[in-house]
């Protein structure tokens, strides 16, 4: 019996929880979770809850697994299960249940360690790998993993690790295993490949109007700013020639900042935009957030000339250069 299973056989009513908006990388770990703990404990009270909506790269993948995610924290909730999140500041629902109700959770996740997080778990497993679907792979029992759990598993390693482009190589070795056993990664890459909708295309074209560049050294910061498909927006930017992409989108409540930058970016600089860049802004703006080294988000209560400078500074002084030596690029010539 694994550890997991051990403390999941004390609780009556588990709940297993994903981050804002789940990826495939997530909503594959929770399933399979799930999955793992129903056929153990066929009658206990086990679900998995998306407590601020998937998003829309996960439809393809929802809909093969068949998976109805609940929306909050049921009453008796007994146990949480956190997946491929390194705190619950990103769920605050969740986190002001867990808090008043002292609910006990497990973690697991493969982003940055945040201390106090693991430290307040009951159970913590967090490994450096480049995807959490691949975490659980190792955590549960192989022999009662169906083909469509084996599937949505390797869905999300395929997201999460960028078609195997980032380290470790050891999710190459996972899927492979799952393949032996029925999984199909043309079936995974398929459910992956979504076509843009129009709104997409134009929050895409749009940030690309209002984008305002800066040179730092021999790279290039993008910022823009949108209302919605703040990601996509960052990676459109990063895919036509920036380095470092930061969309913000801003609101009556709040201030989100999204960001991603290229491989070759991460690997050169070292800059990780989860530690050195989100978690400083968090601090500093009474925010939540997190994410990986070359694609992380933070909510914070800041403008959005504020969010710019500190995000800049902090960007320079990782670099190792003065604000001075930041350069801004006209774009409207």
């Amino acid at each position: 019996m694994s550890r997991l299973t051990e403390i999941a056989s004390n609780y009556e009513t588990i709940r297993v929880v994903c981050h804002p908006n789940a990826d495939p990388d997530c909503l594959g770990s929770a399933f399979a979770i799930m999955t793992s703990l129903k056929g153990t404990f066929p009658g206990k009270d086990i679900a998995v809850v998306a407590p601020d909506g998937i998003g829309a790269v996960s439809s393809k993948l929802v809909s093969y697994l068949g998976l109805a995610a609940e929306e909050s924290l049921p009453e008796a909730t007994g146990l949480v299960i956190l997946v491929d999140m390194p705190s619950m500041d990103q769920i605050p629902s969740v986190k002001e249940a867990v808090k008043a109700k002292r609910i006990p959770y497990v973690l697991i996740d493969h982003h940055v360690r945040d201390k106090a997080a693991a430290t307040s778990a009951i159970y913590s497993v967090i490994r450096r790998k480049s995807s959490a679907c691949e975490i659980v792979y190792g955590l549960l029992d192989k022999s009662t993993m169906d083909v469509k759990v084996r599937q949505g598993l390797v869905t999300g390693i395929v997201y999460d690790s960028r078609r195997f482009l980032l380290p470790p190589d050891t999710s190459i070795r996972a899927v492979a295993g799952m393949m032996r056993k029925g999984a199909s990664l043309r079936l995974a890459v398929e459910m992956l490949t979504n076509e843009q909708d129009a709104s997409e295309k134009m929050a895409r074209l749009k940030g690309a109007s209002r984008v305002k560049l800066y040179k730092a050294g021999d790279w290039l910061i993008a910022f823009s700013r949108v209302g919605s498909y703040e990601a996509s927006v960052a990676r459109a930017l990063t895919d036509i020639g920036a380095d470092l992409a930061f969309i913000i989108h801003e609101d009556k409540a709040a201030l989100r900042l999204t960001s991603r930058s290229t491989d070759k970016f991460y690997k050169r600089t070292g800059l990780n935009l989860s530690s050195d860049v989100m978690k400083p802004l968090a601090d500093a703006f009474a925010g939540q957030g997190g994410g990986h080294p070359t694609a992380a988000s933070v909510n914070l209560s800041a403008t959005a000339d504020e969010v710019t400078s500190e995000t800049l500074s902090l960007v320079s002084s990782k670099l190792g250069l003065s604000e001075q030596d930041l350069k801004a690029i006209h774009t409207k010539k």
